[in-house]
């Protein structure tokens, strides 16, 4: 007998099942024809199966490919550039939901709202569920590595596997000081060193009587993420990923009117809030930003609630250490809050103006594994 199903019970059931088989009252003779024929078909199945359990066991155990989708990591990584990740460098992370679609990370498809991962088919079982487990790795991540990690603060997915991955560059190591003043980088009160080649890019707000010829641009600076407006004034250009040179030469492109560096205010907060919505669609202005309520997203908030904060001004902020005491009130809680509940596992309370960790009164915390950024 062949197929799948005799396979799976010859293999779980070989006595009873090949027994059955044997004394069966109609016992089914095959031709050569039909072996042969079936033989085929097994070879067929059988290299297509081995082909997907071994790409799957490399996928999830060894190494995996990402694709590079946004201009984040421009002139290093660019977009539509693939690569391939050790997963055994800094230490192999088990799977926490490990039923799931091979090749797959958190959806399957779009198929709610366009855009909307929230309201996706999710590629795993959420039901099947295991602890964070981390193996020891045999390399130590060091300043100005490459590296790729999930989101921390991805709001559709729980599991920390399966949330979106995220490829940029550490700046800081733990016990490292990072600060950022008008949008330039500090670490441990110097500035960043520039590696190679390499050259700072900043935000670049350009204005300009004529629309400007943005593909033109692109071959004679390569891609640059641009946003375009207009008012009665003209065309307004917001551009990502200038560098002093270029926003130079772009002073020279005829209609052009102005072009200033954007750079947010010392004191002014960046914090995430609820989009403002009409008939269930969101409010724009003319770039197409969504218009916010005044009600805090706490969930995408990746600056302390509590510290006027932003993009461009940001800290001073130590990188937890192993080890590190941190004083716990009101003050520094919003800061160290994801570390001890998400992160690190425990359970945190805020009650009556008193901090409870796993049902304990403290102060203090002591961080237990050391971070990033």
């Amino acid at each position: 007998k062949r197929g799948f199903v005799n396979g799976v019970l010859t293999v779980i059931l070989p006595f009873i099942f090949m027994a059955t088989v044997n004394y069966s009252k109609d016992p089914q003779i095959e031709t050569e024809e039909e072996e042969e024929e079936g033989k085929k078909k097994e070879t067929f199945l059988g290299s297509v199966t081995f082909a997907v359990v071994f790409a799957t066991i490399i996928h999830s155990f060894i190494t995996q490919p990402f694709g590079i989708p946004t201009g984040s990591m421009e002139r290093t990584l660019l977009v539509g550039d693939f690569l391939f990740v050790n997963k055994w460098a800094y230490g192999y992370r088990m799977p926490m939901r490990p039923v799931a679609l091979p090749f797959l990370q958190g959806t399957i498809f779009d198929t709610g709202q366009q855009g909307n991962p929230k309201d996706d088919p999710k590629s795993y079982v959420d039901a099947v569920k295991l602890p964070y487990l981390r193996i020891p790795g045999y390399d130590e991540i060091e300043r100005y590595d490459i590296v790729v990690f999930n989101y921390p603060q991805d709001s559709v997915h729980v599991a920390t596997d399966r949330k979106d991955p995220y490829v940029k560059r550490c700046v800081g190591i733990s016990g490292d000081v990072i600060e950022f003043r008008d949008g330039r980088l500090f670490v441990n009160n110097a500035p960043e060193k520039i590696l190679g080649d390499e050259y700072q890019q900043h935000k670049y707000v350009v204005k300009a009587s004529s629309q400007l010829d943005i593909p033109q641009l692109y071959k004679a600076y390569g891609f640059m993420p641009v946003r375009e407006g207009q008012n009665d004034q003209g065309f307004i250009y917001e551009f990502q990923g200038l560098t002093n040179e270029v926003a130079k030469d772009f002073k020279n492109i005829p209609g052009v009117v102005d072009i200033k560096e954007d750079v947010m205010e010392k004191g002014a907060s960046d914090i995430a809030y609820f989009p403002i919505k009409n008939a269930g669609e969101l409010v724009r202005d003319q770039f197409g930003n969504a218009l916010l309520s005044k009600k805090i997203d706490t969930t995408n908030c990746i600056y302390p609630i509590n510290k006027k904060w932003n993009q461009d001004q940001y800290g001073p902020l130590k990188i937890p250490k192993k080890g590190d005491v941190v004083k716990l009130d009101q003050e520094t809680l919003p800061q160290y809050q994801w570390i001890i509940s998400e992160y690190e596992h425990n359970k945190l309370e805020n009650k009556g103006g008193k901090i409870f960790v796993n049902g304990q009164e403290t102060n203090q915390y002591t961080i237990k594994q050391n971070y990033y950024m």
